[in-house]
């Protein structure tokens, strides 16, 4: 009996009002746990990804203390080699190392001597022997023992100011002084300011030491170590320096604090980054310690203001009001459905027409798509395939029914496909293979089958769908693109190759060359006459000059391949980077540098625009006849998306006729007795340039008229970073 046709009409309004009420109910809880569910899986991966982020930047940190410690390590290994280092080799060792380019943050490199009481007197006299009158060891006072530090390069600026310090006189500098010398191992300072700081910008510091003993002095027990103990080498950093960098091209994502030892006050921070920490996401906020060199630091690290930037927030949000819409509209259509067994019945059977219509569109639209589809049971087997198939194997479909398709795959790919078909098929998961199948002349062709399963209204099962693409040709592209990868990649190692062996086995001997020829320079003074003289300083030149040309070709190798990454910054810190770099042959020469124009931001190579903009300041203040006082303009301009820049100088000019050669290797316009250098500084500007994506030229209206060294970058770079 029909359920309209008994009961009072209140009840037939109100059962199918209370069903669709249910409905709606059930549909908006099961909303409210998809999307609890939704934020629940958010929280986990903004977890994981914050997780990750902050284990990148503590090995950061770790990674960049230890090359700093073999830094030392090595000026160590100077010390001990050597009978004696005097300042002058000690300042050829730390250039070498380019401490400015290779290692942020670090202040200099410095040796600082043990002094015992007794011997202070005779000390200070010794020091001032040496062209330094006004040298005494600060603080002053009466102590056991002094330290004080005699060598620290680059000795100008900041540095001079540490010129005679006594480290050991400080508690803090105290301890790590005591601990890396009773331990004979690496060591650094808590917190400290460092004697470099003046008044403007000071940044908390702190300083790393190892201990460097009396030669051939047994250090076995702490007691011989501290009887023997005379210097440690040494480097001061300057924390936000020495942190600058490390976060990489996604440094926004976190608010890093560090605090010194396992106390976070503001007593104890030691840096904080720039970037503001996300109050959003303060679940995520983490404190972390780490230990290095036997100190700790305590790291406080939070969501950045570009981390949330990096995945959508709003999906819960979105699943939310989804889940709502869906929900109202089933209850709607429940309510439709109940109200009346007509209605359902007139909706059944439009339904049912609309499968079949559905069905038929199917048909036709699988028959014209340009690909071969095909279609199975729930045994497995395929019982129909569209006219694209059939037209691509010549075969009917009776042939094609069931297993009769498996005749046309290659007979080394038939075992594996029914395998891999029948694996996919039994656990119900969508699949993708390649395999090659006979096409109607005769040829094998690569095809990419995408098979996934069917499920009725019900959830039920119904078999699989699945279409093909003939991928041959995708194949042989990508052949040839792995045989190329491959050489390019054999080509790299070898270029890698190439580097190191210019770098050890070539650089070494010569070393070895000019430190005998300096030994021996020494050592005959007194003993030979000016000619040999001479042609033993030509010949200590020459190894010296060559070390440099060496330098300079693995300096333009590893231009786009070795240097630091491209990075959004200011062009005019760089150039500021520049001339501190040439404050010496500036003051030496009384050189007018006047900059103009706007600097814009663009994403570059901090290392090599200093560098480039480093030789060719370099270059205009060297190039000028001795009687004139240098003046050079540096003008830089942005027009039809180039950031242009024109260095002009007041100099000895150029031929025009020769200008072509200025970018060419080892190309030389002036002799080497007039203007010294090896002719790669302009070849390796026009590199870092071209690896910008700009291009460099010179303007010049004759010698003795001055010249203009001009480049041009795409600041398109700028929305596009490598």
């Amino acid at each position: 009996m029909p359920v309209h046709s008994s009961g009072s009409p209140f009840l037939r309004h109100f059962s199918p009002l209370l069903i669709s009420s249910l409905v709606l109910l059930l549909s908006l809880g099961a909303t409210f746990g998809v999307w609890k569910n939704a934020e629940a899986d958010l929280e986990r991966s903004l977890k994981i990804d914050f997780d990750f982020r902050v284990r990148e930047i503590i090995d950061r940190i770790e990674q960049r203390m230890a090359a700093y410690e073999q830094v030392l390590l090595g000026v160590k290994g100077l010390f001990i080699s050597s009978d004696h280092v005097d300042r002058k080799e000690f300042r050829i060792y730390v250039d070498t190392l380019k401490i400015d380019r290779n290692f942020p943050g670090i202040q200099g490199i410095g040796f600082s001597v043990v002094v015992p009481s007794h011997d202070k007197d005779r000390h200070i006299a010794d020091i001032r022997t040496q062209g330094f009158p006004n040298y005494s060891i600060r603080p002053e006072g009466e102590r056991d023992i002094y330290s004080s530090i005699l060598y620290l390069e680059p000795f100008a600026d900041r540095n001079l100011r540490a010129f005679g310090y006594d480290m050991y006189s400080e508690p803090v500098r105290r301890k790590a002084m005591s601990d890396s010398r009773d331990l004979n191992e690496t060591r650094i300072s808590g917190k400290v300011i460092l004697v470099q700081e003046t008044d403007e910008a000071v940044q908390a510091g702190f300083l790393m030491y190892l201990p460097l003993f009396r030669e051939n002095a047994v250090s076995d027990s702490v007691e011989e170590r501290r009887r023997n103990i005379v210097a440690w080498v040494y480097a001061p950093f300057r924390m936000d320096d020495f942190m600058a960098g490390v976060g990489g091209e996604r440094a926004s994502d976190l608010s890093l604090e560090i605090f010194d030892g396992d106390t976070i006050t503001e007593e104890t921070k030691m840096h904080s980054s720039s970037s503001q920490a996300l109050s959003s996401l303060q679940y995520l906020n983490t404190i972390r310690t780490i230990e290095i060199d036997g100190h700790e630091w305590t790291l406080a690290v939070s969501p950045g203001a570009s981390f949330k930037q990096r995945i959508s927030l709003d999906k819960p949000r979105y699943m939310a009001a989804a889940g709502a819409t869906l929900s109202v509209l089933l209850a709607t259509i429940i309510w439709q459905l109940a109200s009346g067994r007509a209605r359902a019945l007139a909706l059944a059977t439009e339904m049912t027409r609309e499968l079949r219509e559905s069905e038929a569109r199917f048909r036709q639209m699988a028959d014209s798509a340009p690909v071969l589809i095909w279609v199975s049971g729930t045994d497995s087997r395929c019982f129909w395939f569209n006219k694209v198939w059939l037209g691509f194997t010549g075969r009917a479909l009776e042939q094609e029914k069931d297993n009769g398709w498996l005749e046309g795959v290659h007979p080394d790919d038939r075992q594996h496909c029914i395998d891999f078909y029948l694996d996919h098929f039994n656990r119900r998961e969508p699949f993708r293979m390649e395999f090659r199948l006979r096409r109607f002349d005769g040829d094998y062709r690569w095809v990419d089958d995408h098979g996934v399963p069917r499920f009725d209204d019900h959830g039920n099962f119904s078999g699989y769908i699945g279409s093909c693409i003939d991928i041959t040709e995708r194949r042989q592209v990508e052949t040839i693109l792995r045989t190329n990868s491959e050489a390019l990649a054999r080509s790299n190692a070898d270029l890698e190759q190439f580097a190191y062996s210019v770098s050890h086995d070539m650089r070494q001997p010569l070393r070895t060359i000019a430190g005998h020829l300096h030994l021996l320079e020494i050592g005959l003074a007194e003993q030979l006459d000016e000619d040999n003289k001479e042609n033993l300083a030509f010949a200590l030149d020459g190894a010296k000059r060559m070390d440099a040309m060496i330098v300079s070709l693995l300096d333009y190798s590893r231009i786009g391949r070795k240097t630091e990454p491209k990075i959004r910054m200011a062009t005019r810190d760089s150039l500021n980077e520049a001339l501190r770099f040439l404050e010496v042959e500036i003051e030496e020469k009384h050189a007018d540098i006047v900059v103009q124009g706007d600097w814009p931001v663009l994403y570059a190579s901090r290392d090599e625009l200093t560098r480039l903009m480093q030789n060719l300041i370099a270059n205009a203040i060297k190039y000028h006849d001795s009687e004139d006082v240098p003046r050079v303009t540096v003008v830089s301009t942005e027009h039809a998306g180039l950031w242009k820049v024109r260095i002009a100088d007041n100099g000895i000019g150029i031929e025009p006729k020769q200008i072509d050669k200025l970018f060419q290797f080892f190309s030389r316009l002036q002799s080497r007795a007039r203007f010294d250098g090896n002719g790669m500084g302009l070849a390796l500007c026009r590199r870092i340039v071209e690896h910008h994506g700009g291009r460099i030229w010179a303007e010049s209206e004759g010698e003795g008229k001055g010249s203009a060294f001009v480049f041009e970058i795409p600041l398109a770079q700028n929305n596009a970073p490598d």
